[in-house]
């Protein structure tokens, strides 16, 4: 890094460096009640061109190459047990569902399994989880791209959005063969059906955005069917996917509750590093100047501990 800079607000241990800043996903200040659709800024009506206009999704032959490169990097299933350990309890907060939060999940499989549209599935899913917190919502994100990423559009079923960014991804299936996971097969978790192999490339493709659009050390994402839910836990090197969850279940909700509550540690960001710096103009022109970069370029600050 061409040039570093004491902070005097950081701890005495730790060092400051700045490095450009990639674009970030944040939604608007939260409304007073949350809706099955996502009013996100800058999103034009489907009138008025948009810079998603003509963006691929991605495509079969990448998906196939995503799925084959996380194959070999998959463990589970996990049971609940191991998946609450991701999440401890959040001091001033419960995790005791209400009556309220049980039906929302419960009811589900009644709602979800004769529905003969995958569509249709996702504003009983948004009011579901929407009943377990008013800070951490959910919206039906699958008319709207997230990102433009490796040159293919993102879009997401679900997302759910905590502090305004982007902190789950939350793809719906019809039918449980779309399921890449099979819990009962002792020698295989991953299975080799296409139909599989292609959910499996298209959930890879969503994490692997949601890590390069934001500073990570890992993320969250579900996966949903009729009668039960999958959460997975992506890093850098694999992914750990839970067993399946059923909504009918108490515990898993009581997970969903762990999950809403955390902390931004826990759900994945990377607190080394922050795009909050108390600097002048002028110290910040001087910055990217000695850096080489464009004058309007943003910028972010690294601590990093001294041993």
């Amino acid at each position: 890094m061409a040039s570093a800079h004491s902070d005097a607000s950081a701890e005495s241990q730790s060092s400051s460096f700045y490095a450009e800043l990639p674009n970030r996903h944040k939604t608007p200040p939260k409304t007073t009640a949350a809706t099955s659709t996502m009013p996100l800024k800058n999103i034009t009506s489907k009138s008025t061109p948009s810079p998603f206009d003509g963006v691929p999704e991605v495509p079969e032959t990448l998906l196939a190459e995503l799925q084959a490169d996380i194959s070999e990097c998959v463990v589970g299933p996990i049971g609940i047990g191991g998946f609450s350990t991701f999440f401890p309890e959040v001091p001033g907060t419960s995790t005791t569902p209400s009556e309220e939060q049980i039906t929302a999940f419960t009811d589900l499989p009644g709602k979800l399994s004769n529905m003969e549209d995958e569509t249709l599935m996702y504003e009983p899913l948004v009011d579901a989880f929407n009943t377990l917190s008013s800070t951490f919502t959910f919206y039906d994100t699958h008319t709207r791209p997230y990102a433009i990423f490796d040159g293919q559009e993102i879009k997401p079923d679900l997302m759910g959005f905590k502090e305004e960014h982007t902190q789950t991804m939350l793809e719906v299936k019809i039918h449980n063969s779309s399921d890449p996971f099979d819990d009962d097969d002792p020698t295989s978790f991953v299975r080799s059906a296409q139909e599989a192999r292609h959910t499996l490339g298209q959930i890879t493709s969503y994490a692997t955005c949601h890590q390069a659009c934001q500073f990570r050390t890992h993320v969250f994402s579900f996966l949903i069917l009729p009668t039960y839910l999958r959460i997975l836990r992506w890093d850098r090197s694999g992914v750990l996917v839970s067993k399946k969850l059923s909504f009918e279940k108490i515990t898993t909700v009581v997970l969903l509750l762990r999950f809403v509550a955390a902390t931004l540690t826990q759900l994945g960001h990377d607190n080394s590093l922050t795009s909050k710096i108390d600097l002048s103009s002028a110290k910040k022109d001087e910055i990217r100047d000695e850096l080489g970069l464009d004058a309007k370029a943003h910028l972010a600050k690294i601590y990093i501990k001294k041993r």
